[in-house]
């Protein structure tokens, strides 16, 4: 895990190619998780502050797991996912600059019954 805060990136400093395969990776781990049979419940969480490597792997692999959907974690929590995302709204975001935090986010999925 993070131990210390770090000097979070201007959007112009990211390494895009990198932040696209950090992305393409997590997705493949979560669709690996969903695809136990027994499994009935997921919490996907990044110590990330990227849509892409939140939102965007929740709402990828979803697309191919209709038997699973995202739960409104945490409903007091104020700082929501992204409302470009149809179901950002379920999801949970820590940030650097309201939460003193490098950025977390939480998804909650659950099989459908």
């Amino acid at each position: 895990g993070i131990v210390n805060r770090v000097e979070i990136k201007d959007k112009e400093e990211v390494d895009l190619p990198r932040l696209r395969s950090l992305s393409r990776f997590q997705a493949k781990i979560l669709a690996h998780a969903l695809s136990f049979p027994k499994v009935k419940r997921v919490l996907y969480s990044t110590c990330s502050v990227h849509k892409e490597e939140n939102e965007g792997v929740v709402t990828t692999v979803l697309k191919d797991h209709s038997n699973f959907e995202l739960v409104h974690l945490l409903p007091k929590w104020k700082t929501r996912g992204s409302s470009e995302f149809l179901e950002g709204e379920k999801c949970v975001r820590c940030t650097p600059h309201d939460h003193g935090t490098n950025g977390f986010f939480l998804a909650l999925i659950v099989r459908r019954d």
